[in-house]
C-alpha cells in the first residue's frame, strides 16, 4: 500500500520574516521561516505548499542541523539551543546573510526537492506548484545579480536543473497525477493581504 503519512518526531512551526526577498529556510527543531516576499510572490497555494514540503524535507533529512553546526560552530549552536527554540529562530533570522554563505549543497537541495515532491504526492497535493515556483525564482534572479538577493538564491544552486528533474518526475505521472487530489480551501489572496498589511505597518 502507498505510504500516506509522514513519520517524523517534529511538530512543525511556521514563522514569517519581514523581508521582501523570495526565500525560506528551515531551523532545527521543526521551525520553518518564510520571507514575506516569497508569500507575496506566490500565485497559487500549491506553490507555497511545495516550498513547505521542500523545507520539511530539509528537516527530516537533518540538513538544517548539519549546515547550522557547520556555519556557526558547535559551541555557538549549543548555546543557542539552550537559550530556547524561539531564540534560535531569532538568531538565524538576524544572521541569515552570514549563514547562507555555507548553506545547503546541490546534493542536499536535490534530495529535499525529490523528497518534498514525494511528500506532496503522499498528501494528494498537486506537485506542479512546486515545479512552477522554480519559474519565479529563475525569472527574478537576473534582476538581483548585484544584490544580497542573488547571494540568497545562490544557496539554492542549479535552479534550472532542479526544475527539469522535478518536471521529469511530474511528466512520469502521466496526467493521472493523483488518485484523490486535495482541493485547498486556503485563501491565498486573503493571506497575502494580511502579510502585506502587517509588513507595511512596520
Amino acid at each position: 500500500a502507498a505510504k500516506t503519512t509522514l513519520d517524523t518526531p517534529y511538530k512543525f512551526k511556521f514563522h514569517i520574516l519581514d523581508t521582501p526577498t523570495i526565500n525560506a529556510f528551515a531551523v532545527p527543531g521543526g521551525h520553518i521561516v518564510f520571507h514575506a516576499g516569497l508569500i507575496l510572490a506566490a500565485e497559487t497555494p500549491e506553490e507555497i505548499q511545495g516550498v513547505i514540503a521542500h523545507e520539511i524535507a530539509h528537516i527530516t533529512h537533518r540538513h538544517s542541523l548539519q549546515q547550522m553546526i557547520h556555519s556557526i560552530g558547535t559551541w555557538v549552536f549549543i548555546s543557542a539551543l539552550t537559550a530556547g527554540a524561539g531564540d534560535l529562530v531569532g538568531m538565524v533570522a538576524q544572521n541569515v546573510g552570514t549563514l547562507s554563505v555555507k548553506s545547503y549543497s546541490r546534493e542536499q537541495e536535490t534530495e529535499a526537492d525529490v523528497t518534498g515532491f514525494e511528500y506532496l504526492i503522499m498528501a494528494s497535493i498537486d506537485p506542479a506548484g512546486m515545479v512552477r515556483f522554480f519559474d519565479l525564482l529563475m525569472k527574478e534572479e537576473p534582476n538581483y545579480a548585484d544584490s544580497a538577493f542573488y547571494q540568497i538564491l545562490s544557496t539554492h544552486p542549479g535552479s534550472e536543473d532542479r526544475k527539469l528533474l522535478l518536471q521529469k518526475k511530474l511528466d512520469q505521472l502521466h496526467g493521472a497525477r493523483l488518485t484523490n487530489p486535495h482541493t485547498s480551501s486556503f485563501n491565498l489572496k486573503k493571506f497575502q493581504d494580511k502579510v502585506r498589511l502587517a509588513t507595511q505597518k512596520k
